[in-house]
């Protein structure tokens, strides 16, 4: 599945989200289906969120994006142990 970010001067739209893992006025963790996407800022504030859809919608201020991808911990422990 393929998500998509745009950034807009009054917020962010983010569309391909599997679900919200972590959400406070500074940091917010979506879990997409290739990884994870991390934002840092200030002032975050959601203002929609499509469950059907796999769309989220909030406010604020964006210092950092890192993408980061989903580890399996049954993967690391086949690694461990081979």
């Amino acid at each position: 599945m393929e998500h998509t970010l745009t950034y807009k001067g009054d917020g962010v739209d983010v569309s391909g989200v599997v679900s919200v893992e972590s959400f406070d006025q500074k940091y917010v963790l979506l879990k997409l289906e290739g990884g994870l996407l991390e934002m840092r800022g200030g002032d975050f504030a959601l203002k929609d969120m499509a469950a059907g859809s796999g769309k989220v919608s909030f406010s604020g201020r964006i210092r950092s994006l890192e993408y980061k991808e989903k580890i399996e911990p049954s993967s690391i422990l086949k690694k461990l142990f081979k």
